[in-house]
């Protein structure tokens, strides 16, 4: 499950840009330690940056490079076909109600 991993990353740093690793931890529900860890992969890779945070000198703000958004790019149409079979025969209201009962449990673990 890495690419989902890695995905759900790229999705948050693409859609709301500006954001610090803090920020990013407390999103995706990953503590600071393991997510540190997957930014830095990423960074070796040449997909994401790490600047300071003008408001915040500790702090890193995280940023998809013209790599990682050609990544991206090429990813977005793939899941796209992945998650519409998965949801083919999945009413909104469903939909609905399986993400509350994730938020639900995810409270629970936190």
């Amino acid at each position: 499950m890495k690419w989902l991993e890695y995905w759900c990353f790229y999705h948050v740093i693409k859609v709301c840009k500006g954001l610090n690793q803090q920020q990013i931890a407390n999103i995706t529900s990953r503590n600071k330690a393991s997510l540190s860890s997957l930014i830095h992969n990423m960074q070796k890779r040449g997909l994401v940056t790490r600047t300071n945070d003008q408001a915040d000198r500790r702090s890193k703000i995280v940023a998809l490079t013209t790599q990682g958004n050609n990544y991206a790019a090429l990813l977005e149409p793939l899941l796209e076909d992945i998650f519409s079979t998965l949801y083919k025969d999945v009413t909104e209201e469903e939909i609905g109600l399986m993400n509350q009962i994730i938020l639900k449990m995810n409270r629970r673990i936190k």
